[in-house]
């Protein structure tokens, strides 16, 4: 009788990767007889292989291989789509910011009124008047077919603050900037002075000088102001955290004090009312920042009216919201809005009506927050293995259930 002869020493032999993967039957029984942990490690293999003697292809398996690597790519192409797909989460809460400022962007085109009949004005709950905002506003006169002409706005000029009345437009002592150094030259009858836009050419002409472009002389700038039907006004005014509204009217506005009460004025004379048709389209509002995804209803908005002229207002229910892209962007705090509009014709039997476009602001307690996310790249990675892995194996199982009905079928047939 022969005995087998187990050898416990220790292993100082050399494996090799292709000893270990294959597996092959000399191979593991030198690997069992040589260690115990090498035989532990053996028992632990994961993917076990099967002979190759004992694998058989066949053209359903094929068929089916082809629908799974299909199936999976399209799995994995929408998943790549979610994973760029940015999702918004948004949640409400009071809004506890007690004070501050909010910046209004607007741009506003009045097809039938001048560019020097045009200012706005603000007012707001607090009592603070703003008249004739000039800060940050621009005008651009329109022509009779409605095309802006851009046009390079001179300096603005508060007329309570110029201490100098020859430089205020309009003026009887207005004295207009020749735009040429070499003629501001002192004569008996003081400097020479260009108070039209002709005049400014005429200098530039007999001068032999190239002159600047039009829109870039102060003069011809505001003989086209004057001279083009209509006018495209757009800017940002700043008014304080409450309620209020700014407008556009016609005539000279100022504030006027009754006991503790400070009332806005407008001088109009009915007479004048073919001046100031209230015909206008908004082409953008805005309180703060545009936020991204955001419809904002009143861009694009066109009202025309078919009197000679009327009184339009809009009631914006603003409400604050602040907005954050990614775990790590900035915060954008700004303010979305809702509007109810209401117009009336006007009649001049009212005594305190003018015709007009006013847009009455209030704002709301409660704020809107929004948080763009995406998902995270160690969840696309997790939901990639789980699509392939399982795409696999469930089709793995198909394969087995229609192989042993194909030999069920085919004995019942022999």
């Amino acid at each position: 009788m022969l005995r087998k002869r187990n050898i416990i020493g220790e292993f100082t032999g050399d494996l090799t990767a292709d000893a270990l993967y294959n597996n092959n039957d000399n191979d593991i029984n030198n690997i069992a007889s040589k260690s115990k942990f090498v035989r532990a490690l053996h028992k632990v293999d994961l993917f076990q292989k099967a002979p190759s003697h004992v694998s058989k292809r066949t053209y359903l398996g094929a068929f089916l291989s082809g629908l799974t690597i299909l199936f999976v790519a399209y799995l994995v192409i929408s998943e790549f789509i979610m994973f760029l797909t940015v999702h918004r989460e948004d949640r409400l809460s009071v809004d506890l910011q007690k004070n501050g400022k909010i910046l209004i962007y607007f741009n506003v085109s009045f097809p039938h009124v001048r560019c020097n009949d045009l200012s706005v004005d603000s007012v707001d709950a607090s009592g603070e008047q703003q008249i004739n905002i000039y800060h940050r506003m621009h005008k651009n006169p329109i022509s009779e077919h409605g095309v802006v002409v851009p046009v390079e706005d001179p300096a603005p000029i508060q007329i309570g603050s110029v201490a100098d009345i020859t430089k205020i437009p309009g003026s009887p002592f207005y004295c207009g900037s020749c735009h040429v150094d070499d003629v501001y030259v002192e004569s008996q009858a003081g400097r020479q002075c260009c108070n039209t836009c002709e005049e400014v050419l005429s200098m530039f002409e007999r001068l032999k000088k190239t002159p600047p472009p039009r829109n870039k002389i102060d003069q011809c700038v505001h003989e086209m102001m004057s001279s083009y039907p209509g006018c495209n006004m757009y800017g940002a005014m700043e008014v304080n955290k409450v309620a209020g509204n700014f407008h556009f009217a016609p005539g000279r506005s100022f504030s006027q004090e009754y006991q503790t009460t400070v009332h806005h004025v407008h001088e109009f004379n009915p007479i004048l009312i073919n001046r100031f048709n209230a015909s206008h389209t908004v082409h953008e509002l805005s309180f703060g920042e545009k936020i991204p995804y955001v419809q904002y209803p009143m861009d694009g908005l066109e009202q025309s009216i078919a009197e000679k002229s009327g009184l339009y207002k809009y009631f914006i229910k603003v409400v604050p919201t602040s907005y954050k892209r990614g775990t790590f962007g900035s915060t954008i705090e700004s303010y979305q809005f809702s509007f109810t509009k209401h117009v009336i014709n006007f009649d001049p039997t009212k005594e305190m009506m003018i015709p007009g476009v006013f847009f009455v602001y209030d704002l709301s307690p409660i704020k809107i927050s929004y948080h763009d996310t995406g998902d995270s790249l160690l969840h696309f990675l997790v939901s990639m293995c789980a699509v392939v892995g399982g795409a696999f194996v469930v089709s793995g199982y198909i394969d087995r259930c229609l192989h042993k009905l194909a030999k069920a079928v085919t004995k019942k047939t022999d």
